[in-house]
C-alpha cells in the first residue's frame, strides 16, 4: 500500500494540475486508477500490469485453503483485486 500512495504522489499529484472540486477530482483519479491497472506495466509483476499479472496468479491458488480460507468460491473475486 505504501507503494501505491507513493507511486501516485509521484505521477500524479506531483505531475498533475488537478481540479480542487471532489467530484472533478474523483474522475481524475479514476482515470489514473484506470491506467495504472491496464496500461503501465509494473516492475514487481514482471512488467505486466496488474490486468494482466492478478488471472495469472489467482488461477493456482484459486481452491488453496490458506489463500481464500472463508471464500467457497473465490472465482467471484475476479471482478476486483483484493489483493493487489
Amino acid at each position: 500500500m505504501e507503494r501505491a500512495l507513493h507511486t501516485h504522489t509521484e505521477e500524479f499529484y506531483e505531475t498533475t494540475d488537478f481540479p480542487v472540486e471532489v467530484a472533478a477530482l474523483n474522475q481524475e483519479l479514476l482515470a489514473r486508477e484506470h491506467t495504472h491497472n491496464t496500461v503501465r506495466p509494473h516492475q514487481a509483476l514482471g512488467y505486466k500490469t496488474p490486468d494482466q499479472f492478478y488471472p495469472d496468479w489467482l488461477n493456482p491458488h484459486l481452491m488453496r485453503k490458506e489463500v481464500f480460507p472463508i471464500c467457497p468460491d473465490p472465482v467471484h473475486l475476479l471482478v476486483s483485486y483484493p489483493l493487489l
